[in-house]
């Protein structure tokens, strides 16, 4: 079997925007496919350092903090963004709204 010669595996993701609805000026709640999965509850954030998505999570149950003492919430599903799938998935949410 021939070896790859480049470390990074670059994967496929394809996304459609199901439903969305704005919460603020900075924040939209959406649900998404991506090939072929459901991922509800996710949350579209314009922010001053960059726009991100919030996965939707769970509160650790035993109680464990981060690093700065907060309460650890864990993700039920996540999947690498790059920058374009970013500004796609920002161009679908603003044909839903």
């Amino acid at each position: 079997m021939k070896k790859s010669t480049d470390t990074k595996e670059t994967k496929k993701f394809e996304v459609k925007v199901k439903r969305a609805k704005a919460f603020s000026d900075t924040r939209t709640g959406f649900s998404m496919e991506v090939n072929g999965i459901d991922i509800n509850d996710c949350v579209y954030i314009e922010w001053k350092d960059g726009d991100f998505i919030s996965f939707p999570s769970y509160k650790d149950k035993n109680g464990a903090k981060d690093e700065k003492g907060r309460d650890k919430y864990w993700n039920y599903a996540w999947f690498p963004i790059s920058k374009e799938l970013l500004a796609d998935i920002k161009k679908q949410i603003e044909a839903l709204l």
